[in-house]
């Protein structure tokens, strides 16, 4: 079939066929694409702020001083958190008979409330967002180039795939501590 790097870019044919042949198709982000979500911007304003408050940050002295140091602190912590999932391979958006992974952000299949189509569809900046009770997930065009066809694609599994979880044989009557 095709290679992970060109399934966000195929079609539903091609999805559903991998679906149905694997029990999942995954759609790599980029490194490049995942990374510039907010890794380099992090970056360069933390970098900007600490060059422009160097010659200050000595002659401040005071709960200032302790406020920006942390304030640098932070932003290049989270900084290099997002660029530590990018480089571990958490960058990716996984479709399989349990749910839908992105990036590490996991929804069943029976949590999922809807799945909206890209309401942008001329800007570069569309996305389908799955909605559930606790997380949502926004597929942009770094994951699927077809953002268009996702959307029906996933809807139909999800029709399909979406059914609440069947209790355990036998333990339909439990429905509290045993005494």
């Amino acid at each position: 079939m095709s290679t992970p790097q060109r399934l966000g870019e195929a079609g539903p044919e091609v999805w559903d066929a991998e679906f149905r042949r694997t029990g999942r198709v995954e759609f790599p982000i980029g490194k490049w694409a995942a990374a510039t979500g907010g890794t380099l911007i992090a970056w360069t304003t933390a970098l900007g702020f600490f060059t422009w408050r160097l010659t200050q940050v000595w002659s401040d002295g005071g709960f200032t001083v302790v406020y920006r140091s942390a304030l640098v602190l932070f932003v290049l912590t989270m900084a290099t958190r997002a660029a530590l999932r990018v480089f571990r391979g958490a960058n990716r958006l996984l479709v399989d008979t349990t749910g839908i992974t992105l990036q590490g952000d996991s929804v069943p299949w029976h949590d999922i409330t809807t799945i909206e189509p890209p309401r942008r569809p001329f800007l570069d900046a569309q996305r389908v967002r799955v909605k559930s009770p606790d997380t949502d997930l926004d597929i942009t065009r770094a994951a699927v180039r077809n953002l268009p066809a996702l959307t029906p694609w996933l809807q139909q599994l999800h029709a399909e795939l979406g059914r609440q979880p069947e209790a355990e044989p036998g333990l339909e009557g439990l429905r509290g501590p045993l005494e």
